[in-house]
């Protein structure tokens, strides 16, 4: 594949997952028709109505009072009764660009369609009706992908705004930045192929995509400083009552069998080198040596430290040893699907799920209903799958 093709593909890809620099999108706040939506859209007697996250609690966070927000008390459901004034959106009172809103409608419906094409649920993307009953779902298809916007940016936005209450923001040099990022991709292709570009991806215009890139990089500093000190935001009490269920954290190294990357290709002789390696590896980690350091040296994924609960991963023998080790225990070699693996569990860290967890059960959402039902899809869906399908594979 050409460079240039390479270049594109992989941006394509990148803005389909919309702001995926913070991790905890990509497993809580995933895209998962068999999840229940945070936010629901089927009442539309008022104009604007609030979207309470966490519904199941509102009475409770009311009766405490107390809600983290940097540090400070803060109501939880209050009514919506003033005009929307034009707003789509509000998280704890700050408006939700209608752009970025609009680009991660778009994603989100991109990311259903992919997987509906791929399943061979869907064979003809252009005459999929978007208004019809999802029968996953109690509302139509299009309702659900807003839903899922909505889920996707209440704690991107909570997160931004508690990240600028202890003075992060962008620099005029992160700014440049992002026009200079914003220029290169322009400048890679004609006027005509990045209009398409932007098409393809979701995105309405080039300075939705411009905004868009910024939040995403004040999102990423906001995450940096979190895990640097998380104490600051809010205490392990705070954090570990905003977990979904028992969560552990544990450091691996990972032996792929094909250290090519394609699984289909495995040799018995691959499967043998691998576990010599991952032997070698396990016998340094048994002799006394920093199993962080040792996994630098011998494993295959680019990160060493992992945080999640029972539901977050698939790879059931991965899982399974992971919740099976006590603290500062190590397992032996463990055969995955993929590779062999070599486990440590550590103390539980709080990262930045947690804190995303937290405050989307603590947020205040509100939502103008007719500027909602104005939204509409406008994406190249076709043109999208097509794209992707024929070129990932070059």
């Amino acid at each position: 594949m050409k460079t240039k093709e390479k270049s594109k593909i992989v941006i394509i890809v990148a803005i389909v997952l919309v702001v995926a620099v913070a991790a905890f999108c990509v497993w809580y706040f995933g895209f998962n028709n068999s999840a229940e939506p945070a936010a629901s859209i089927d009442e539309k007697s008022d104009a604007t109505e609030k979207v309470d996250i966490a519904a199941d609690n509102t009475e409770k966070l009311i009766a405490d009072e107390e809600v983290v927000s940097g540090g400070q008390k803060k109501e939880v459901v209050e009514a919506f009764e003033e005009e929307s004034d034009g707003v789509l959106m509000k998280v704890n009172g700050e408006p939700v660009d209608e752009g970025i809103f609009q680009f991660t409608m778009n994603n989100m419906a991109m990311q259903y369609i992919q997987s509906l094409v791929m399943s061979g649920a869907v064979s003809d993307v252009e005459k999929f009706d978007w208004n019809a009953k999802d029968p996953n779902y109690d509302g139509t298809y299009l309702e659900y992908v807003k839903d899922n916007a909505v889920a996707e940016l209440v704690p991107l936005y909570a997160l931004v705004a508690e990240g600028k209450r202890r003075g992060i923001s962008l620099s005029e040099e992160d700014m440049q930045e992002v026009r200079n990022w914003v220029k290169e991709m322009q400048g890679e292709q004609t006027d005509e192929e990045f209009a398409n570009f932007l098409k393809e991806g979701g995105c309405p215009s080039i300075d939705v995509f411009e905004n868009q890139r910024a939040f995403a990089m004040l999102e990423e500093k906001v995450c940096m400083d979190f895990e640097s000190n998380p104490e600051k935001y809010a205490t392990k009490e705070q954090l570990t009552g905003a977990s979904d269920g028992e969560r552990v954290t544990v450091q691996h190294i990972l032996i792929p069998f094909n250290p090519d990357g394609p699984q289909a290709g495995v040799t018995d002789e691959m499967k043998i080198a691998a576990k010599k390696l991952a032997d070698e590896a396990l016998n340094k980690v048994k002799g006394g040596g920093d199993f962080a350091e040792i996994a630098k040296e011998y494993t295959s994924d680019s990160q060493v430290q992992y945080t999640f609960g029972g539901d977050e991963i698939t790879e059931k023998a991965f899982k399974d040893t992971a919740f099976a080790l006590k603290v500062g225990e190590v397992s032996g070699v463990v055969e995955a699907s993929y590779g062999y693996h070599i486990i440590k569990r550590i103390e539980r860290a709080f990262v930045i799920d947690d804190y995303a967890m937290l405050l989307s059960k603590n947020a205040k959402v509100e939502i103008s209903r007719e500027a909602l039902d104005k939204v509409v899809l406008t994406v190249d869906m076709k043109a999208f799958v097509d794209y992707i399908t024929q070129n990932m594979n070059k």
